[in-house]
């Protein structure tokens, strides 16, 4: 939950602090986590990243600091953890070694993303945010290349101004 002095909530209320508002948040959700989000700062807990298929963990930190801070979670209800360890170990669907891996890693290297340039593909930059190349996280399973020059050897049918981002 994260409160705004001044926005109505669906049930009409009007709170002039964080502290009013986030008090009258649903019993399970956690007042410390909506002051901190509602002022702004972070609380440098961990929440599951639900963004991408790639099964990490997220943590509560100014994006510009790099992995694993990825801000606020998108949404206030859900739960934060003190450790990635706590995190990645929470779902059952979790691998918890692998989710750590991802929560941490960016390799920086080139891979194909079919989902671009029309399906046809392109090549982008293995990493969390940020900067015109990056795809994103990649798979485990996708082959990844040091070079853009690598990867778009790979993409033979696609002329090299269209091969990477």
């Amino acid at each position: 939950m994260k409160c705004v002095k001044g926005k109505r909530w669906t049930w009409g209320a009007r709170f002039e602090t964080p502290e009013l508002c986030c008090q009258a948040r649903p019993p399970w959700s956690d007042l410390p986590a909506c002051v901190t989000d509602s002022k702004g700062d972070f609380t440098d807990k961990f929440y599951i990243d639900m963004s991408s298929d790639i099964y990490k963990c997220a943590q509560n930190c100014d994006i510009a600091s790099g992995l694993p801070c990825m801000g606020s979670p998108p949404e206030w209800y859900m739960q934060r953890f003190d450790t990635v360890e706590d995190c990645c170990n929470k779902r059952d669907w979790l691998d918890a070694d692998r989710c750590i891996v991802n929560t941490f890693h960016a390799s920086g290297e080139w891979y194909v993303d079919l989902t671009l340039n029309e399906r046809n593909g392109q090549c982008v930059m293995d990493c969390a945010v940020g900067g015109q190349s990056c795809g994103g996280l990649k798979e485990q399973s996708t082959v990844g290349y040091a070079t853009s020059r690598e990867c778009c050897a790979y993409l033979s049918s696609v002329e090299p101004g269209d091969c990477s981002l």
